[in-house]
């Protein structure tokens, strides 16, 4: 112990000029310390890891692959189910568009023109992040469109 330190402080507690508090063990900081606290913040080495963590956890899935015919049998929407299928192709093909052939709507279960049209025409008014794209004389895209197209 120094001579500038009571009996039962610390010479810490002594540098801080920190009272303990008398009705408990604890102490209390005086108020030229608690102006100088600054509140804890993330720097950008840590955002950037976790905007690169969060993208990579969006890319898991629950359980896979699942089957095109657990698909048709389980998801009642067909607008769900064709998009399903058609992001599925796009990933494969490692693509954002994909030519809604015969192949897609039959993965889908999507029987007949008239439900087909339906189903463009429901995306179009009403699923966001995606796009149909009409082709004159060919089977239409399905492009996947980020948040700016």
């Amino acid at each position: 112990m120094t001579d500038d330190t009571k009996k039962g402080e610390t010479p810490l507690d002594a540098a801080l000029n920190v009272v303990p508090d008398a009705s408990s063990n604890s102490l209390q900081l005086g108020e030229n310390q608690t102006s100088v606290i600054v509140p804890a913040r993330l720097g950008d080495l840590s955002r950037e890891r976790r905007k690169n963590r969060r993208e990579k956890r969006d890319r898991y899935f629950i359980k896979g692959p699942l089957p095109f015919p657990w698909v048709r049998e389980n998801i009642p929407n067909p607008t769900s189910r064709l998009i399903l299928v058609a992001k599925a192709f796009m990933d494969m093909e490692r693509r954002n568009e994909v030519a809604l052939s015969r192949k897609i709507w039959d993965c889908a279960g999507i029987p007949g023109s008239s439900q087909r049209r339906h189903v463009l025409e429901r995306i179009r008014t009403s699923v966001s992040g995606y796009r149909v794209i009409p082709r004159r004389g060919r089977t239409s895209l399905l492009k996947a469109v980020s948040a700016g197209e």
